[in-house]
């Protein structure tokens, strides 16, 4: 496994999806995208959500990553109303300076958060820390799961392969 691709860029093949000028009957939107509604989300003063860095959608909520600010939002799928929203900063259990990316177990109903400490924090879906774990001092990118498995990828040139992280959802 890479990290990088050894192909010539002559020699990848580029993907690109045209939009229609005008709204078709044809549901451009439905063929290329799992999610086909627009929902308005509460924004306030105090709930600002900017530079949206990852959407999950589980059952009647969508839990989202608001870059600008690192905070998690949970939203109501139907009503754009925010459920709950995770934003602890300081260096103490489940805090963070900044968030670098979450992830969402659908079996325990947990959303994983994973920032700049190097520590994968658990919180259920009320934004309520339940645990963490530390993860080795190499920072990473990118976090998902796979089955029973939380996978960290790195983007920076020369990485090793992915650590994969066995059986640690906080149950």
């Amino acid at each position: 496994m890479s990290c990088t691709s050894n192909q010539p860029d002559r020699e990848r093949k580029q993907i690109i999806l045209t939009a229609p000028d005008k709204p078709s009957i044809a549901g451009y939107f439905k063929d290329h995208f799992e999610i086909a509604d627009v929902i308005q989300i509460e924004t306030g003063d105090d709930l600002l959500i900017a530079d949206i860095k990852k959407v999950i959608r589980h059952k009647d909520r969508i839990i989202l990553l608001s870059g600008g600010n690192s905070t998690v939002f949970v939203i109501d799928a139907k009503t754009g109303k925010i459920q709950s929203s995770i934003n602890r900063v300081g260096r103490g259990p489940g805090e963070s300076r900044s968030v670098i990316d979450i992830a969402f177990d659908e079996l325990s109903e947990q959303i994983l958060i994973y920032n700049d400490y190097s520590r994968l924090l658990f919180f259920d879906l009320n934004g309520t820390f339940l645990s963490e774990k530390k993860i080795d001092d190499e920072l990473y990118e990118d976090l998902n799961r796979y089955g029973n498995k939380v996978i960290f990828h790195s983007k920076s040139e020369g990485c090793d392969t992915p650590q994969i992280l066995d059986n640690c959802i906080n149950v």
